[in-house]
């Protein structure tokens, strides 16, 4: 993980290195930032906790929002703004998608699918 990126940075699936990454980054880059977006409702949960222990408070000092609208935005303080996805579509979509690849006997092929998604707007964004 670096740092030295302004925009874009990659979290450690290890909880230790993750959080001494995002300690480090609240100390360091954190106020630099109005709003930080998430690949993932857990992993957006995870950074709100790193940062509400370092004393940084969501939304007033930092937006965050995830992805997944899953249990983890509707259970943490504040609840997360999210994006919401048809999960059961999207599972139904790949199983249908590998069962016509091996039935046909064909190298599987690149397929993009554009899904519906739905903006869940909850407490932890504010206005800049």
């Amino acid at each position: 993980m670096n740092l030295e990126n302004p925009g874009f940075f990659g979290l450690d699936y290890r909880t230790n290195q993750r959080h001494i990454f995002l300690k480090k980054f609240s100390e360091t880059k954190l106020k630099d930032y109005t709003a930080l977006v998430f690949t993932s409702d857990f992993l957006a949960v995870d950074a709100i906790n790193v940062f509400l222990d370092n004393g940084f408070k969501v939304p007033e000092d930092i937006s965050i929002t995830g992805f997944d609208h899953n249990i983890f935005s509707e259970q943490c303080r504040p609840k997360l703004t999210t994006i919401g996805q048809n999960v059961q579509k999207k599972a139904v979509l790949a199983v249908d998608f590998l069962t016509e690849r091996i039935q046909s006997k064909q190298a599987i092929k690149k397929i993009n699918l554009l899904l519906d998604a739905e903006l869940i707007v909850q407490n932890s964004t504010a206005r800049v």
